[in-house]
């Protein structure tokens, strides 16, 4: 069995049953009220699985047989030939945030397959068109097409914010035009009522904020007239505080210049006790060079005594290879004189 995720190209007919009422072709004896109601209903996996059904060649199910087989399982369609499985190219696995991913899907000569596009949140059905033709493409190329959810015609202005599957349908360059001016006037009006509403909006607010402002004029007043009698309250109160402020002032200069004089004693002994230390170490200091000269005169003195003894070596070294010249020299005119 395939599963099938998209939906793909079909040519199915809408039955206009009143003015505004829509008959789905794809799902047995339903009617819906309204177009809005229909873009509900081809979101329901029950629509989504007589399409597949339907393009594969396999009976179409009632709602309530859809819900009873879906409760026990079951392959969404099943699989009439190698040569009628639909070509798919997997694009994207993970959707990156902040992106949509968009099945657009084709029909021709008999022959299905589907391509995935990522865009990113929020943009329209013409950011997406753009996206599937070269940019270097001419301006007709990007109208000669419409992209469809179900049997709806998306308009090139409405905004994609959640993972779509939508047919592709070619309509030519006239058409597509007519249909982009038609949308580009449909968008101006939305733009326009829209800002309509703002505005009002925008009016409404003033009127509050005006409401609102005079009503905190009368509240700044009145606390005005309360932070008043509060301050003549606040200064009888600040007289008393000062007078209990005065005598707590004098009392903590009193404990200040006690502090400071403590402070000034314990400076001068911690001076005296530190000229002490410093003495100290000046001393000790001076017994250590004086330490460290004798060290090195020592070390002088045994440095020459030993440079004395080599020489001495030198010298000795020096006249024994002299004498033994000599008993060679001896030696060699001895023999000859043999």
């Amino acid at each position: 069995a395939a599963q099938l995720t998209g939906s793909f190209a079909l040519t199915l007919a809408l039955s206009m049953v009143d003015d505004d009422s829509i008959r789905c072709s794809a799902c047995p004896n339903t009617v819906c009220a309204d177009r809005a109601s229909y873009k509900e209903h081809v979101d329901t996996d029950w629509h989504k699985f007589n399409l597949n059904q339907r393009m594969m060649g396999n009976p179409l199910l009632s709602e309530d047989e859809f819900l009873s087989r879906a409760g026990g399982g079951f392959a969404v369609a099943e699989k009439k030939g190698e040569e009628q499985k639909p070509k798919q190219t997997e694009v994207v696995a993970d959707i990156p945030a902040g992106m949509v991913n968009v099945c657009v899907a084709f029909q021709h000569s008999g022959e299905k397959w589907s391509y995935k596009f990522l865009v990113t949140t929020g943009s329209t059905v013409l950011d997406l068109k753009k996206s599937m033709i070269k940019p270097e493409s001419p301006q007709e190329d990007l109208i000669s097409f419409s992209l469809k959810r179900g049997m709806l015609r998306m308009t090139n202005f409405e905004t994609i914010d959640r993972s779509e599957t939508f047919d592709f349908q070619f309509v030519g360059p006239e058409e597509g035009q007519r249909l982009m001016d038609r949308d580009g006037q449909r968008k101006a009006r939305e733009d326009e009522e829209a800002g309509e509403r703002e505005q009002k909006r925008q009016e409404a607010a003033q009127a509050q904020q005006r409401l609102e402002a005079e009503v905190d004029e009368r509240r700044r007043q009145e606390r005005a007239a309360e932070e008043e009698l509060e301050r003549s309250k606040q200064a009888e109160a600040q007289k008393q505080v000062e007078v209990r402020q005065e005598a707590a002032s004098r009392k903590d200069d009193e404990n200040r210049r006690r502090e400071e004089h403590q402070k000034t004693m314990q400076e001068t002994s911690r001076k005296e006790e530190e000229k002490r230390r410093e003495e100290t170490r000046r001393r000790e200091q001076e017994r250590a060079g004086a330490e460290e000269a004798r060290r090195r005169d020592e070390d002088r003195r045994k440095a020459e005594e030993a440079e004395a003894t080599g020489k001495r070596e030198a010298e000795r070294q020096r006249e024994e290879e002299r004498r033994r010249a000599e008993e060679a020299r001896r030696e060699e005119e001895s023999r000859r004189q043999q």
